[in-house]
């Protein structure tokens, strides 16, 4: 299996060495780095620096992305793409990965049909934060959607996305971050062992700690319009590509322990208000495709969809062309 690293950075990424060390016993792996102005020269390293400027050489992404910007790492998914990656894995520059078999768990979720327990939610919704962090909910999860879970055995589901565990400074809301600031050290032994959600429910994950298989990875375009949100909306985009083939959402190892490197928090807040005023009704936009044109992808076919409502900001719909077009040039 061919098992990419992709990541943005300002900074000299020393963790990247650690997670090169617990790839040793993989046949192929590769880690691609998109850099941006305040990046460091980081050629001639062991992994794949991707410079601004080979980046505006090669994609037409690239240039509809904004600089000083974590969605740079949409070019690194491009480039890890076009090397025939067949799973890739996000993740932030201060994830620290807590076990050496962390590409292992990987490997086994994402190559065989996953038998154990699956969990809906009476609201539709199912949040992973509350085995996490019982007292807050995961960034992006709407607070109306809580619901009691609900589990159930469950043999042979299909896998398309594994979300790893963020222990630590774990991913939440900018106002739970404000109000209580919760560091944890420990998973519940549902995590530990696994869970799928059951694809009629919705969830949200992130672009730390998360594989995705080549099949789904076009689905991860985070935009910059939607804030804080830029990868929640990416998660629902790739949960209806899911849906419409069958696959589902793993949450569980491996896990990686978050030091966070330093935020504005109130910029935090500002920045996720657009997100938190329409996760929902996108989800039910999503709910609302039925079948998708058999001339168009399915990917883009969607973004089609929510640039056409009310609330959709400018310049989506030009990124999705642009990241579209990149992806079906290497078809």
């Amino acid at each position: 299996m061919k098992i990419a690293l992709v990541t943005t950075t300002i900074k000299e990424p020393k963790v990247l060495a650690l997670y090169a060390k617990h790839a040793v016993t993989l046949d192929n792996f590769k880690i691609f780095i998109a850099g941006d102005l305040k990046t460091p020269n980081l050629s001639g390293g062991p992994w794949c620096y991707l410079s601004p400027e080979s980046q505006l050489a090669a994609w037409k992404t690239a240039s509809a992305l904004p600089w000083n910007s974590i969605t740079r790492r949409n070019i690194a998914v491009l480039e890890a793409l076009k090397w025939g990656a067949e799973v890739l894995v996000t993740v932030d520059d201060d994830n620290i990965p807590l076990t050496v078999d962390y590409f292992d768990h990987i490997q086994y979720v994402m190559e065989r049909p996953f038998n154990g327990l699956r969990v809906a939610s009476s609201s539709g919704w199912f949040d992973v934060g509350q085995m996490v962090f019982p007292t807050a909910m995961h960034r992006g999860f709407p607070a109306e959607k809580l619901g009691v879970h609900a589990f159930n055995p469950c043999v042979g589901a299909a896998v398309g996305v594994c979300a790893g565990v963020v222990l630590g400074d774990p991913d939440i809301s900018a106002v739970t971050r404000i109000a209580t600031h919760p560091i944890v050290h420990v998973a519940s032994e549902v995590l530990r062992a696994g869970v799928v959600v059951d694809p009629s429910a919705w969830t949200v994950f992130n672009t730390q700690n998360t594989a995705v298989s080549r099949m789904f990875a076009p689905c991860l375009l985070c935009c910059p319009q939607f804030g804080r949100y830029d990868d929640i909306f990416a998660s629902l985009i790739c949960q209806r590509m899911m849906r419409h083939y069958g696959h589902t959402v793993h949450f569980g190892h491996p896990f990686v322990w978050q030091e966070r490197n330093p935020h504005d928090l109130n910029k935090d807040l500002a920045d996720e208000v657009f997100g938190m005023t329409h996760v929902v009704h996108l989800a039910g936009v999503l709910d609302h495709i039925q079948t998708f044109s058999v001339d168009k992808s399915p990917v883009r076919a969607m973004y089609e969809v929510i640039a056409h409502v009310d609330w959709c900001p400018p310049g989506v719909l030009e990124l999705a062309d642009a990241w579209m077009t990149d992806v079906e040039s290497l078809r």
